[in-house]
């Protein structure tokens, strides 16, 4: 694999992961958020944790693909489904609770850095065929 696809998305899940939701008295990290959010049941809350779950278990899982286009669909399912909690409490809470920056650095972060690392699985891919295709 390549370097640069590895730390992307090693640095945009550490940035996940220290996402922090301010409650009344202290910040609680996302992850634990989401832990937390499978007990509430019948909320939309419990689905978009759930979706977000499912996304690190396929993080977690080694899948084999055959061809790059299976990989980088794969890599955008997951990233959407890492997402959708996000929005979730976007969607649902007023932004100016969001206003603080342990919440917007690390959002932002794995905003850019999944979608960057999915850009360079591609381009090594891409450069790896392209570089064997001269050699026959």
């Amino acid at each position: 694999m390549n370097k640069a696809y590895s730390l992307t998305r090693a640095l945009s899940l550490i940035s996940y992961c220290f996402i922090i939701l301010q409650g009344w008295m202290i910040g609680l990290p996302f992850i634990m958020v989401l832990f937390f959010s499978l007990f509430e049941f019948g909320s939309f809350a419990q689905l978009t944790a759930t979706l977000s779950l499912t996304g690190f278990i396929l993080l977690i899982y080694p899948f084999h693909f055959k061809t790059l286009k299976q990989k980088i669909i794969l890599q955008i399912l997951i990233y959407l489904l890492l997402l959708s909690p996000i929005l979730e409490r976007l969607i649902s809470v007023p932004m100016y609770l969001f206003n603080y920056a342990s919440f917007i650095i690390p959002t932002i972060s794995f905003t850019l850095l999944f979608p960057l690392s999915i850009l360079f699985l591609y381009k090594s891919r891409s450069n790896l065929i392209y570089n064997n295709s001269d050699l026959q």
